[in-house]
């Protein structure tokens, strides 16, 4: 077997050693240098998956309120009491689901009514959803909007 010799450097120490060294100087530079970039594609991602969460939800809570308007006859006299029942749904679905993270919901219904038994409810509704992390004022909160347009023929 033959004995394997260490190298020394000038400095007294071996190579592997300094070696080693450098590495993680190398390892520490490139952390400093892509951390921020790293943290903002997660907080950028965070937010575009709350954004996309909330539109999903807004849809849906709209939808929910034109299932409500396609199983009522509206008449002249229940015109005004079907809108807000379908503001309320709309708002109530809404915010059981998404809570605390939309700043102002709108939903407004509006019923023309037809002849007969026809009519047709048009729901609009928007949130403002702020957003976690401003990219130099770029940004400060998105406004998602969802409209829906119900006709009823009998």
């Amino acid at each position: 077997m033959q004995a394997t010799k260490t190298r020394r450097t000038p400095s007294g120490g071996n190579s592997h050693n300094s070696r080693r060294k450098g590495r993680c100087g190398v390892a520490a530079t490139e952390l400093a240098l892509l951390l921020p970039i790293i943290i903002g594609t997660a907080v950028t991602s965070i937010d575009l998956g709350r954004m996309l969460h909330v539109s999903l939800v807004l849809g849906n809570s709209v939808r929910m309120g034109a299932d409500y308007v396609a199983t009522r006859g509206v008449t002249s006299d229940s015109q005004a009491a079907v809108s807000s029942e379908i503001a309320n749904q709309v708002t109530t679905i809404f915010t059981d689901t998404v809570r605390s993270e939309v700043e102002q919901l709108e939903v407004v219904p509006t019923i023309s009514l037809g002849s007969g038994n026809s009519h047709t409810t048009r729901i609009q509704a928007s949130c403002v959803v702020p957003i976690l992390f401003s990219w130099g004022g770029l940004f400060e909160d998105v406004t998602i909007e969802r409209s829906l347009v119900v006709q009823r023929y009998r």
